[in-house]
């Protein structure tokens, strides 16, 4: 009876063994199948952080490169306004330059004509074509030092003393100054104003 009852417990404990090691395979699936399922929750987060951070850095990138095209175009367009502000002041200055060019070519050409007549007539008449010219040149430059602007449009000839003023000026003061500076020059004997007040 007592050998009996120790092959019985030897069984039972046999089947309780292979019972609990049968049990413990269950609990161990459900850890691995939580542990799959959680490392693919996570590896499914960090994709979707990955998505999130290109996407944000995508806008980012195409905000940058909006922003550095509208400052090309304004850049742009302050080179085209400095350009045309550039050749309009080019083109100033060609004008006033072709004026004086102008004015100094009629000037040298009235010397010339009025030396070309003198130096047909006798020696005498020739040193004294050279005393006007550059008397004519001496009072030119006076005025031009007083008023370069007007003084340009002022035509002077010279003979034997006698200074001519022709041409426009803006007032009676301005007329009347330009024959005093006329007759301050050393050698004009006399002047004959005909400049005329232009209102």
């Amino acid at each position: 009876m007592k050998l009996l009852s120790l092959s019985t417990l030897a069984i039972s404990s046999a089947l309780a063994i292979a019972a609990g090691t049968g049990c413990n395979k269950e609990p161990q699936a459900n850890n691995d199948q939580g542990l799959k399922q959680e490392s693919q929750t996570i590896k499914k987060s960090a994709k979707e952080a990955t998505d999130q951070i290109e996407q944000q850095a995508k806008a980012e990138k195409e905000r940058v490169q909006a922003q550095a095209k509208a400052a090309e175009s304004q850049v742009d367009a302050e080179k085209a306004k400095l350009n045309e502000q550039s050749t309009k002041a080019k083109s100033k200055v060609d004008e006033h330059t072709q004026k004086i060019q102008d004015a100094a070519g009629n000037a040298s050409a009235k010397v010339e004509s009025q030396a070309g007549g003198g130096s047909s007539s006798s020696s005498s008449s020739s040193s004294t074509s050279d005393a006007d010219q550059k008397l004519t040149t001496e009072v030119q430059s006076s005025l031009q030092s007083e008023s370069p602007e007007t003084a340009q449009s002022i035509q002077v000839s010279a003979s034997s003393g006698t200074v001519t003023l022709k041409g426009n000026v803006k007032s009676e003061e301005e007329k009347t100054k330009f024959e005093q500076k006329a007759k301050s020059i050393s050698g004009v004997t006399k002047v004959d104003n005909q400049l005329t007040v232009k209102q």
